[in-house]
């Protein structure tokens, strides 16, 4: 068991990307931190998409607890919010008080040091969601910055030959992308209350979800991972991320 909700990894800048970058990863981890622990019955969840995102763990602020105990990545009036329907209310709220609050605060403290200019988001997902099978080996999830999207999704095309859409297997649009766009409408004071008021929205937010049977295979790991640095670091990604900052101020 581990006590701690969240990981927050060292925030300096290795890559060499002329702009500040923070990543997150909400679903990266199984575990039930003290006091809670796997029912017996719930145990044929573990190594499975609903218990975490599998392969997703980055150098980042990294959630330290399994989507089924709280979801990091929900508003709290989310349906899905906790998968437990019989919860009850005190229950629930030691469940936030003792995992989704501190990780968002970890988040929004990280963020005050580095200021970031762009929030990636990172997360995997099945490749066949209850008998349905999925053809898409990666995902660019966005609300707002639908240009910054289409630009990272055809170089995933033009680099690696990748099956890459745009808001699928799910979408942005659609709240799916929750943490990542919550923080990057920084407002301080939202976060000190915890109100759902949104800021300014100068950082430019993605999310990006890769199939989880790829992103275990650690050739198909290693490889994709030079490809997103090399984006990053790419002419056309790097003006549109300085320029979201520059027309908000």
């Amino acid at each position: 068991m581990r006590a701690k909700a969240v990981d927050v990894l060292s925030p300096d800048n290795p890559s060499g990307l002329p702009y500040r970058l923070l990543l997150t990863c909400e679903h990266a981890s199984q575990l039930m931190p003290s006091p809670w622990r796997w029912p017996d019955e719930d145990r044929r969840l573990l190594n499975t998409h609903w218990a975490l995102d599998l392969g997703s763990e980055a150098p980042a602020v990294i959630a330290q607890f399994s989507r089924l105990l709280v979801d990091a990545n929900r508003p709290l009036d989310s349906p899905t919010l906790f998968r437990d329907a019989a919860d009850g209310q005190p229950e629930k709220e030691d469940r936030l008080q003792a995992c989704y609050y501190p990780y968002h605060r970890a988040l929004a403290e990280l963020q005050r040091k580095v200021m970031p200019d762009f929030i990636l988001s990172l997360h995997s997902y099945t490749n066949n969601y209850e008998g349905q099978p999925r053809e898409v080996e990666v995902g660019v999830l966005y609300d707002e910055d639908e240009d910054l999207a289409k630009t990272i999704r055809q170089q995933f095309i033009d680099q690696g030959r990748y099956e890459c859409r745009l808001n699928e297997p799910w979408s942005g649009k659609e709240g799916f992308m929750y943490s990542a766009d919550r923080h990057g409408h920084w407002d301080e004071d939202a976060f000190k209350g915890w109100t759902e008021k949104k800021g300014k929205g100068d950082i430019a937010v993605v999310m990006l979800e890769m199939k989880n049977d790829l992103l275990t295979d650690r050739a198909w790991r290693t490889q994709f991972t030079q490809r997103l640095i090399d984006i990053l670091r790419s002419d056309p990604v790097v003006a549109l991320v300085k320029a979201k900052k520059s027309s908000a101020t």
